[in-house]
């Protein structure tokens, strides 16, 4: 048997590859170990997913399920299956929400690891720009009037990713559905990009280029980390792994005490992995059963710690285990209130083309960036990107074609 997930801190992949001796021994057939990047994981997913062959069991990004179930290259898990490895209710409901398909007939995944988005704050910087954090992330008009503050007593308010990254939808998102916004419509056939609410919370975001340190290229996904854990900039958003990193960071280890966490200006985005079986699985019933271990109560336990996710079982999230980390309890809360992306078999298209389309508004916008002023034509850029993409994705979302071949 081969399992494909992706790299962790060294006592997580300890913790693994303990797992994955036992269950070779007990079923008398070793496991083999495939670690990718986040970066490179995606595209050996699909050629996995195209020539059907491979690992046979995989840990995947919660949003990317949808798109293998399309090309037809994964198993369903049955309802006997789900009842073996403990039934759906073990699961946090967001969590489950997930791996149900559109069709709800299916099931397709596992949740194995949640993610949420939340705040990242120094403690320190606001206080000495005598801003109240509690009051800063109330609503996105609070968090701009913030952010003015904060820059006015010079101090870089905020970071975010800038280029062609997936995480400005993760994050916009949070404006967008606390507006009463969302991306599609309910039966999924048109996108609601050309609406008034989705258009004005959109802006609400951009406009917060202003408040990010000055730079004429855009900010990658690495770029905002490293400003941050550099104290260059005094609010990010991210999810637990964060904190997960500074702590096993021997340059910023002794800084995570000053670190704060606050909830969206809206619902956030809950993601995390899935565990997925291929079609070409050689044993199905041992895939499933090795499915079973991985969400077991006490490898969850291990794992999900170690690794910097959160653990997907209901019955871990106990009183003591919240209180057991100051962070815990804004990330339950998170949980609670949030919600992941439809699950619709195109999302994963209309993502890569948000995506795309994002990173062209914020070229457009650092050609037009004057530090703390507003950009005049906001309002103009966004409707523009935004009713192409609408028009264009329309035409596929209305009209769905067969993502087999």
């Amino acid at each position: 048997m081969e399992f494909l997930t992706v790299h962790a801190p060294e006592a997580a992949t300890a913790r693994l590859e303990a797992e994955l001796a036992r269950f070779g021994k007990d079923k008398s057939e070793p496991v083999n170990l495939l670690r990718f990047d986040w970066d490179n994981i995606w595209r050996e997913l699909v050629n996995i997913g195209i020539y059907r062959r491979g690992p046979d069991v995989s840990e995947i990004g919660s949003t990317w399920m949808e798109s293998l179930v399309a090309m037809q290259s994964l198993n369903p898990f049955s309802v006997r299956d789900i009842y073996h490895i403990g039934g759906k209710e073990i699961f946090l409901p967001v969590a489950w929400q997930n791996v149900a398909t559109s069709s709800q007939q299916e099931v397709w995944g596992i949740p194995f690891r949640v993610d949420v988005r939340v705040i990242f704050y120094w403690k320190d910087m606001f206080h000495k720009a005598s801003v109240d954090p509690v009051e800063a992330f109330s609503s996105m008009e609070s968090m701009t009037a913030a952010f003015a503050r904060m820059q006015a007593a010079g101090i870089p308010a905020w970071i975010a990713p800038t280029n062609n990254s997936h995480n400005t939808i993760y994050n916009i998102a949070s404006w967008i559905w606390g507006q009463g916004g969302d991306f599609l419509t309910s039966d999924a056939k048109r996108t609601n990009l050309d609406s008034p609410t989705v258009q004005r919370s959109s802006r609400a975001y951009f406009d917060l280029l202003r408040f990010m340190p000055k730079q004429t290229s855009p900010f990658t996904d690495n770029d905002t980390l490293q400003l941050f854990f550099a104290r260059e900039a005094a609010t990010m958003v991210a999810g637990p792994w964060l904190l997960n990193s500074m702590r096993l960071d021997k340059g910023t280890a002794d800084l995570v005490q000053h670190v704060g966490i606050a909830p969206m200006p809206g619902p956030s985005f809950v993601g995390g992995t899935v565990l997925v079986v291929w079609k070409h699985a050689k044993s199905a019933f041992n895939a499933v059963e090795f499915v079973r271990r991985l969400t077991s109560l006490e490898f969850q336990s291990d794992y999900c710690h170690a690794s910097g996710l959160l653990p997907v079982r209901q019955d871990l999230w106990t009183e003591e285990f919240i209180h057991s980390d100051e962070y815990l309890p804004v990330f339950q809360k998170a949980i609670d209130s949030g919600r992941p992306f439809p699950p619709t078999k195109l999302w994963g298209m209309v993502e890569d083309h948000l995506a795309r389309t994002m990173a062209v508004i914020w070229q457009e916008l650092y050609a037009l960036n004057m530090p703390g002023k507003p950009i005049d034509s906001l309002d103009e850029i966004i409707a523009r990107h935004y009713g192409a993409l609408s028009t264009r994705l329309n035409m596929t979302l209305s009209e769905p074609k067969d993502l087999s071949h």
